[in-house]
């Protein structure tokens, strides 16, 4: 059974927007990257990669750059923007 938050007036509720990561891991497999070491090279713990591939966590604008710069893809490559 799904349930359903529910906010009390006035509270404002979240953005529908989130950001699909799936776009990281075809690039990283690509270019032959595991999980750990692109997160190594990122300075990041060993499975931030893999919480970003999956939609558990978001990395912050600096880990979206030395991702960029890492794989060499322009950061807007990394990610699509779903609304919903």
């Amino acid at each position: 059974m799904s349930r359903r938050k529910v906010y009390p007036p006035g509270y404002p509720k979240p953005d529908p927007l989130h950001l699909d990561f799936h776009k990281l891991r075809i690039v990283r497999k690509t270019l032959d990257f595991s999980q750990v070491e692109l997160s190594r090279r990122c300075g990041v713990w060993d499975g931030m990669v893999n919480q970003w591939e999956h939609g558990r966590a978001v990395p912050s604008i600096l880990d979206l750059i030395r991702l960029s710069r890492l794989l060499g893809t322009p950061m807007f490559d990394l990610f699509d923007i779903v609304e919903g």
